[in-house]
């Protein structure tokens, strides 16, 4: 795949990622709005919804950050991706075992109860199919890039030309000129 279909590819991820996201970001502010207000909740269900509505906002700000660098790096694009996929799946995993453990004062908690672990496996499988292919991809560009050397040899490109203007800078301003 060449670059620019890659990119293509990785934009188009990023936007269903961000469908994903901004509505449980928006929906778990809602509840933690209302959790303020409820004198009857607990404390758990207010850190839940709190960090994981954390989490989903922090997918989104990277999100963001991503659309709005035009001229990101390979591995700072894989690194991004890295990071999305390990808060997605720090919520999923925590909304899986929430939902598996924890009993919430239902009228009839088996249906509830059920019900969440199939809203978990089918999460689950949004994650499998929107977080880990973007990481999977980029990690093999980068490895690939690594391989062949061109992502080094433009650092260190780059690293040669900040040393010569360092040296410029060292120079003095004044000629050593003796009378």
């Amino acid at each position: 795949m060449s670059d620019e279909i890659g990119h293509v590819f990785l934009t188009r991820f990023w936007i269903f990622q961000g469908l994903l996201s901004a509505p449980t970001f928006f929906i778990f502010g809602i509840c933690i709005f209302a959790n303020l207000w409820d004198s009857y909740a607990g404390v758990y269900d207010f850190v839940c919804e709190f960090f994981n509505c954390l989490l989903a906002g922090s997918i989104l700000f990277i999100i963001l950050v991503q659309r709005s660098l035009p001229t990101a790096s390979k591995t700072l694009t894989y690194r991004f991706e890295l990071v999305k996929s390990v808060l997605a799946t720090a919520m999923w995993l925590w909304l899986m075992l929430d939902s598996i453990f924890y009993k919430r004062r239902y009228y009839n908690p088996d249906l509830y109860y059920y019900r969440r672990i199939i809203i978990s496996a089918i999460s689950s499988t949004a994650l499998f199919i929107l977080f880990y292919p973007t990481a999977l991809y980029t990690a093999y560009v980068v490895r690939k890039d690594r391989r062949e050397g061109g992502e080094e040899s433009a650092e260190a490109a780059a690293e040669e030309a900040e040393g010569s203007r360092d040296a410029d800078e060292r120079a003095p301003l004044l000629p050593n000129e003796t009378v």
